[in-house]
């Protein structure tokens, strides 16, 4: 009944259920009979915008078709002229004139003609009027909107009836606006009526106007976070400028394909629909409020200098902005009452004025470099490289100080104030890789398209190649990437040999991810065509991928010493390499997990969101390997949530497989199932194989700690058998020995040992970090002839693995191997050390298991932390030392003590602990938490 033209209304009412239970308790008040001192009726205040048109229209359905209305409004146009907002309703009424007295008729005629009728009897006679109307008809609603704009002699005589109107059936609502910014009025209504303040929407309920507004006629899918953060921001809960804003965005706006203006009121109805905010007096106003739109600084010095230059008198006009509410002044700050305000003030300036008042304040600004860069490029017509220059500047400080999206949008001006193709490309490039960073791909996409489309030297052609394989990897479309970085790599081969070579170590790493021996090996040997030095890292790598993907591991270490080469800050760049595949394939999981760490402080430090989720994977994967679980759930959760929250698939399937591999040691089920499911449902289509064959592993894993070995074996077929789809040749050499150790549990020896012959590469026999587990096996195999067995047992546990769960592993199999041996007090020390460290390591089914072998061992079964406050002070500091590798000599010189003394307390620690060396020692402080 009474909505308003403008953005279409939403598909239902967001937020207003307090408001509406008022309406529906007041009808109630009427149709029961009510009778009582004040009318059943409420005066409803809002600034414009906030729904209370909306509100009355609810009233009306909630009334029913059986209740009639009665409803009248004021109109801007006619808020001087007497009685015009109270004629539509006296016309209404028309039919029952004859019912009143005389004088009363009298006075409803003059007011009908607008004559000077006396608006307390013209009152009293629309009271009697609607008491008519009821006795007729039955009870009524009378709903009155906007009687802000009525006129004095039409609001008093309302406000005269509706004191009256609680002897009569009729539900009154009525509707005032306050001015922006106003939550309630500065007087109370003279209605009579109880007042109800229609408050700017909740958070919650704002952003689901938006995604329903956004939904109805916008992009598929619902809008980037930040464009709702902006919106809500922006509207500050109104619901009229948040449906008109996102009725007056383009697609691209609302999909965060394009930033969002700085000035969000352009094209819309707002400055209609809310009312004008700028009068035409004193002179000046306007352009006092357009040069606070325009500056940021809300400086009152800037903002009265700018004024000043514009010839107003920007002091006596400010105070007067202030008095009429037009500006809110605090301290040497000025604002305006709502952030619309300022949108609205702008556009409705003409392009000329506001390139006046953007120069004006360049001028005054002169001391703030950035913002008056910002104000020249707005007064700027057609190309300008000295602007574009400055601009760029501003990127570049916007990017040091951890701005990436400022910097991004500083960058893409530039790119549009540069007429030189050379430049455009240049700071194109820097505009797509800062949205990268800030975490707007879809924006970093239509950049780099653009980029793309104007790049013509080598070093533009490989910064959008770089770039565009970085998008195709986060989104999970790697085998894209790979293809196309082969080919901008040869393309780039003769000009650029550095750019090429890092292009193809990035194409090396996609064929990792999709476990693609041929396209490793592709990538190895186009690396050793470059003409690169011997010593280059690029060349390196190229090498040691090349024996990796011919089933040797490179001798040397060359592949570990090359690996943190692109992690090194300044200019890390983590997205070239390491990928993301369990990084105990690439060699010295140690030095790999400290250059993470430091290239993961340096994105961060620079807010570069986009890279975060990718590292974050790879470390996550790296510290599973050095068995860091608590950092890994944590950092790994966070992660997996941004990625989600930026659309990166693929890194969120990586997180997910680290995330279900860490569950399954934790014992945590349900929690593995579920990522490794996901992990399965959407790595596979996409040719994720690193993926894939870490979320096989880690449901093998669970099935092992439940206690299904013949289940755990067939998950790890999946991944080391080259017909299965979960195949990855390279991961298959690290799942080799659990499914050898699961083959052996599940009593099928023969088959154990077959698929160790069939798939057994020298990598695992080969890799520092391997070794351990190819002796294990070889010990599981050798159960028939004890003293290989046991000799192959003591190599494993002598190799210095980087994971304390293997080790863990090792020595329960080893304990149980003992007990069977009858060696009972050597199985108990390797039971315990095996306890200690599953304890130390949470992962729960496992310290189960090793306890039930320790107490069929008859030891006790607590764990090192508990057994710790058996020692004596003195034999902690002893112990500690001895775990950090130092002599009995080099602890006596330490502590003041003779190296018979630290003998004799080393003598009595090892029985408190069930260990037989220094080396299970070792083991022992790790689990207990002492460091080393």
């Amino acid at each position: 009944m009474f909505t308003r033209t403008g953005a279409a209304p939403p598909l239902r009412l967001f937020g207003r259920d307090d408001e509406v239970e008022s309406l529906r308790a007041v009808l109630r008040k009427v149709h029961s009979g009510h009778q009582g001192s004040r009318a059943a009726g409420l005066h409803l205040f809002g600034e414009p915008g906030a729904g209370r048109t909306v509100l009355l229209d609810r009233a009306t359905e909630l009334a029913g078709p059986d209740t009639p209305v009665l409803c009248c409004g004021g109109v801007a146009a006619e808020a001087s002229t007497p009685y015009a907002g109270l004629q539509p309703l006296l016309i209404r009424l028309l039919p029952r004139l004859g019912t009143l007295s005389e004088t009363h008729r009298a006075a409803v005629a003059a007011a009908l003609d607008g004559g000077p009728a006396d608006p307390a009897r013209v009152g009293l006679a629309l009271l009697d009027l609607v008491a008519t109307e009821t006795a007729v008809s039955g009870p009524q609603l009378l709903l009155v909107d906007d009687t802000q704009w009525f006129d004095e002699r039409s609001r008093v005589a309302l406000f005269t009836a509706t004191r009256r109107f609680h002897r009569a059936p009729v539900a009154v609502v009525l509707s005032t606006a306050l001015p922006l910014g106003e939550r309630l009025p500065r007087a109370a209504a003279d209605s009579g009526l109880p007042p109800l303040a229609v408050p700017p929407l909740a958070d919650d309920a704002a952003r689901a106007l938006v995604l329903a507004a956004v939904g109805r006629s916008g992009p598929p899918g619902p809008p980037p976070e930040e464009v709702v953060r902006r919106l809500l921001d922006e509207a500050e809960g109104n619901p009229l400028v948040l449906l008109e804003l996102c009725a007056a965005l383009n697609e691209g706006e609302l999909s965060g394909v394009l930033p969002l203006p700085e000035y969000l009121a352009s094209g819309c109805r707002l400055p209609e629909l809310i009312g004008p905010p700028v009068r035409p007096r004193p002179a000046g106003t306007a352009t006092l409020l357009l040069a606070a739109a325009a500056d940021r600084t809300g400086s009152v010095p800037v903002l009265i200098e700018a004024a000043t230059r514009l010839g107003v008198d920007g002091a006596a006009v400010l105070a007067e902005a202030e008095r009429r509410g037009q500006l809110v002044v605090r301290e040497q700050e000025v604002t305006f009452p709502r952030r619309i305000l300022r949108s609205i003030v702008y556009h409705s300036a003409s392009l000329d004025s506001r390139r006046a008042v953007h120069r004006a304040l360049a001028e005054v600004l002169a001391r703030h470099p950035d913002e008056r860069v910002r104000h020249r490029a707005a007064a700027t017509a057609g190309f300008d490289e000295e602007v574009a220059a400055e601009l760029a500047g501003v990127g570049a400080r916007a990017r040091r100080g951890g701005r990436p999206l400022d910097a991004s949008d500083a960058y893409a001006a530039a790119a549009e104030l540069s007429g030189t193709s050379s430049t455009r490309t240049r700071y194109l490039t820097e505009a797509a890789w800062c949205a990268w960073f800030a975490g707007c791909p879809a924006r970093a996409q239509k950049l780099q398209n653009e980029m793309q489309a104007v790049a013509e030297c080598p070093e533009a052609l490989a910064a959008a190649s770089e770039l565009k394989a970085v998008l195709d990897n986060a989104n999970g479309l790697v085998r894209t990437a790979y293809h196309e970085l082969l080919d901008s790599a040869d393309g780039l081969a003769a000009d650029d040999r550095t750019a090429a070579a890092d292009l193809l170590v990035m194409a090396a790493g996609c064929a990792l991810t999709l476990g693609d021996r041929p396209g490793l090996l592709a990538a190895g040997e186009a690396l050793g065509r470059l003409p690169l030095s011997a010593d280059a890292p690029a060349r390196v790598l190229g090498e040691a991928l090349t024996e990796l993907a011919h089933g040797r591991f490179p001798e040397g270490g060359r592949l570990a010493a090359v690996s943190p080469h692109w992690l090194r800050p300044p200019a890390t760049r983590p997205w070239i390499w390491p990928p993301v595949v369990v990084p105990r394939l690439l060699g010295n999981v140690w030095r790999t997990s400290a250059a993470l760490r430091r290239s993961g402080e340096t994105v961060r430090s620079r807010a570069q969101l986009g890279a975060l989720p990718m590292l974050v994977a790879t470390a996550a994967g790296n510290d599973i390997a050095d068995s860091h679980w608590q950092t890994v759930h944590s950092d790994a959760v966070a992660a997996r949530d941004l990625a989600e929250q930026l659309g990166q698939t693929g890194a969120l399937v990586q997180l997910q497989a680290v995330l279900a591999w860490s569950a399954a040691i934790g014992g945590r089920a349900r929690e593995c199932r579920e990522a490794a499911e996901f992990v399965l449902a959407e790595a596979s289509p996409r040719g994720i194989a690193s993926a894939a064959a870490v979320a096989h592993w880690a449901l093998a894993l669970l099935a092992e700690a439940e206690g299904s070995p013949q289940e755990a074996a067939v998950r790890l077929l999946n991944v080391v058998s080259p017909e299965s789809a979960g195949h990855h040749f390279l991961i298959a050499q690290l799942v080799l020995p659990d499914l050898v150790g699961a083959l052996v549990r599940a009593g099928d020896r023969e088959g154990a040992r077959e698929v160790l012959d069939r798939h057994e590469h020298a990598i695992l026999r080969d890799a520092p970090e391997l070794r351990s587990l190819w002796h294990r096996c070889r010990a599981l195999l050798a159960d028939d002839d004890p003293e290989a067995a046991g000799r192959h047992f003591a190599a494993a546990l002598a190799e210095d693995s980087p994971s304390l769960f293997d080790r863990a592993r090792t020595l329960l199999l080893h304990g149980k191997w003992l007990r069977r041996q009858r060696r009972v007090i050597e199985a108990r020390g390797e039971l315990r050390a095996a306890l200690d460290l599953f304890t130390f390591l949470e992962a729960r089914p496992w310290i189960e298991d090793t306890r039930t072998e320790l107490r069929a061992a008859g030891a006790p079964t607590a764990a090192a932390a508990e057994r710790m406050v058996e020692l004596t002070p003195r034999e902690q500091e002893i112990m500690e030392l001895a775990a950090q590798g130092l002599s009995n000599k080099e602890i006596g010189a330490r502590l003041f003590l003779s190296v018979r003394t630290v003998g004799y307390h080393l003598h009595k620690i090892f029985p408190k602990f069930g260990i037989t060396s220094r080396h299970q020692l070792k083991d022992l402080s790790r689990a207990a938490s002492i460091p080393r």
